[in-house]
């Protein structure tokens, strides 16, 4: 066991950190070892907490530029912009619990505008302990929860609660510093095209009111939204990804719980908006072919779901 004990060991998703949460699906024989920090060399203990603390910093900054990419893509679709944005900071306050100078507030259940994001309550809990006693008081970090990229048994849909909190903090002072352009054009073809979530080409009109953003496909879960774009980037899916392959792509991401049970042509139409890769008028769900084969298998390694 001691000498698995290394930096090496834990990058390639061999060794775990006693403490960081795992999710096993049921009937997998799994192949990593746990460990504590006193197991190791302080040199190795020093290369994976600082490489924790990178994932932890790309982390925030990857979740909070996609709520600022939402938040502008949202705020065109309302007339009454300053109470949407007023909204939004309320919400956040809400989930930290918090008033406008900071005092805590201790509310069980925070009531939100957006009525569609619901908390566990042990996940609420933790993200506001976190953020009242790291972020606020100051006291010492630890990035002992963030897991290797590599490291297969992590739940791929769902955000720390440490990361949450700082992203939720990060993203309530860029509100506060939002400034609204009372010259925002407000036509409601021009907002698709500035949102970039509806954006769809000319001649492709019919297949736009049959589908639906990601954020709208996912109930605004924007840490599945999240994960599908970031699966997007990592596997490379563009507008010269093929139908069977994009096919591959939205099979796997049902397979790994984080896109919906729905028909894959409703799923795949949300993949196209999102690459802005024109919706074939006869979209169909192509599963043959060595195209289809090859791409199932790399995007379910990405997902950790071959044995």
């Amino acid at each position: 066991m001691k000498k698995k004990i290394n930096f090496k060991n834990w990058e390639l998703g061999k060794i775990v950190y006693r403490s960081s949460d795992v999710y096993i699906p049921s009937e997998t024989k799994t192949d990593f070892d746990r460990f504590n920090w006193e197991d190791m060399d302080e040199s190795e203990a020093l290369k994976i907490k600082s490489k924790q603390e990178q994932l932890f910093q790309e982390c925030c900054l990857k979740n909070v530029e996609l709520w600022k990419q939402i938040f502008e893509g949202n705020i065109l679709q309302y007339e009454e912009k300053e109470r949407y944005l007023e909204n939004e900071k309320s919400d956040m306050r809400a989930i930290l619990s918090i008033d406008e100078k900071l005092n805590i507030i201790h509310y069980e259940i925070p009531f939100l505008n957006h009525k569609k994001i619901v908390f566990i309550e042990n996940s609420l809990r933790e993200i506001r302990d976190y953020f009242q006693e790291v972020i606020l008081v100051g006291r010492t970090r630890s990035y002992d929860y963030m897991h290797s990229p590599n490291f297969p048994y992590q739940h791929l849909s769902k955000t720390p609660e440490e990361v949450y909190a700082q992203v939720c903090w990060d993203f309530y002072k860029w509100l506060l510093s939002y400034k609204i352009n009372s010259e925002i054009i407000t036509n409601e073809r021009e907002v698709v095209e500035i949102s970039k979530i509806e954006d769809i080409v000319q001649g492709n009109k019919v297949q736009k009111r049959k589908s639906k953003s990601l954020l709208e496909l996912l109930d605004d879960n924007i840490d599945k939204v999240k994960v599908v774009k970031d699966a997007i980037d990592k596997l490379n899916i563009s507008k010269d990804t093929s139908e069977r392959q994009i096919t591959a792509f939205v099979v796997v991401l049902k397979d790994a719980n984080v896109l919906p049970p729905h028909r894959d042509v409703k799923l795949m139409r949300s993949i196209y908006i999102e690459i802005d890769k024109p919706i074939p008028e006869n979209i169909k769900s192509r599963t043959d072919g060595l195209e289809y084969k090859l791409f199932h298998k790399a995007a379910k390694k990405y997902f950790g779901l071959t044995q």
